[in-house]
C-alpha cells in the first residue's frame, strides 16, 4: 500500500469516527459518550504522533538539502 493510500485511509477512519461520535451525541445517548471520544483520540492520535516524527525527523534533512518547502521552513520557526 503506497503511503498516499495510508493517508487517504487514516483521512477516512477519522471522518467516520467523527460521524459516530456525532451521531452519538446528538441522539442524546449521554453514555455512549466518553466511549466515543475515546474512539476518536485512539484514530486521531497516531496520525498526529507520526506527523510530530515526521517534523522531528525529515524536516532538518529535507533543510540540509534545500528541499524543505517554505511553507514549512515558516512553521517550524513559530
Amino acid at each position: 500500500m503506497r503511503w498516499a493510500d495510508k493517508k487517504i485511509a487514516f483521512r477516512d477512519a477519522a471522518a467516520q469516527a467523527t460521524f459516530a461520535h456525532l451521531n452519538a451525541i446528538g441522539s442524546g445517548s449521554a453514555a455512549l459518550a466518553p466511549a466515543s471520544v475515546f474512539r476518536l483520540e485512539l484514530v486521531r492520535d497516531p496520525w498526529q504522533i507520526k506527523g510530530h516524527i515526521f517534523v522531528a525527523s525529515a524536516c532538518p534533512l529535507l533543510e540540509r538539502t534545500g528541499e524543505l518547502l517554505p511553507s514549512r521552513r515558516l512553521a517550524r520557526m513559530r
